[in-house]
């Protein structure tokens, strides 16, 4: 009986051992394939590390550089995986909590980031320059489109780049509010010589962006220009109104 006991213990004690130290690679198993790709493992699968993260977007892999976490072993066992991680690539930085809700959809929470406005271009072909930062609430995706976002996305030093030239903006934010229905926000400025207000709105995979651009001086002729291919004269500066489907 004692024998019998003492093979109990041990037998626990090795899958206990064997739970603690499963290895980090073992994460690539758990994430959803068509939302996360990382390579480089190293760790465990509780405490561990990629070289190496892209997360998918409408407009294709976003490189989030090196990632660390630390997983739930209680929400893996009700097959909701959810786990804190932080990303750096260079100087782009990310925080915050990630959990998988199945069916495509993943929750972020208390999401802290900032990235070079250049990154956009990986999204959209639009010469941008600046520093995009977020203070995030809560963000749902379903697969990989934005349906709920609570918080504040900010530009700073926004400068559009042309060929051979680049023109300051001035710095943004977009304020978003709680909905299920709808991704819904309004434009502010913070600083600089021009002025951007409206709203932004994403439904399904519907958007509408309705902006209004003034300036209280004459604009750089290129600016102008370019913002004359997308936008509507007014006597102040331009009304940009954009819908469409990603």
């Amino acid at each position: 009986m004692r024998r019998g006991l003492l093979l109990c213990l041990f037998a626990a004690g090795f899958l206990f051992a064997a739970v603690v130290l499963l290895p980090a690679r073992m994460a690539g198993w758990v994430l959803p394939p068509a939302v996360i790709a990382a390579d480089g493992y190293a760790g465990t699968l509780w405490r561990g590390r990629a070289a190496r993260a892209l997360v998918a977007t409408p407009g294709g892999y976003f490189h989030l550089g090196g990632l660390r976490w630390e997983l739930s072993p209680l929400s893996l066992l009700l097959a909701r995986p959810a786990a804190t991680v932080e990303a750096a690539w260079a100087d782009q930085r990310l925080a915050g909590t990630v959990r998988w809700r199945g069916n495509g959809r993943l929750q972020l929470r208390d999401v802290r980031f900032t990235v070079d406005a250049a990154l956009v271009r990986e999204i959209a072909p639009v010469a941008l320059r600046g520093r995009l930062g977020g203070d995030l609430e809560r963000l749902l995706l379903v697969d990989g489109t934005p349906r709920a976002l609570t918080g504040r996305l900010t530009w700073e030093r926004a400068a559009w780049a042309a060929p051979g030239n680049s023109f300051a903006l001035g710095s943004y934010a977009v304020d978003f509010v709680p909905s299920e229905a709808a991704v819904q926000g309004s434009v502010l400025t913070l600083a600089g010589p021009l002025e951007a207000t409206g709203t932004l709105a994403l439904a399904e995979r519907r958007y509408r962006i309705d902006l209004a651009l003034t300036s209280d001086r004459p604009l750089p002729g290129p600016l102008a220009n370019a913002l004359s291919l997308l936008a509507t004269p007014t006597d102040r500066g331009f009304r940009l109104v954009l819908d469409g489907e990603l």
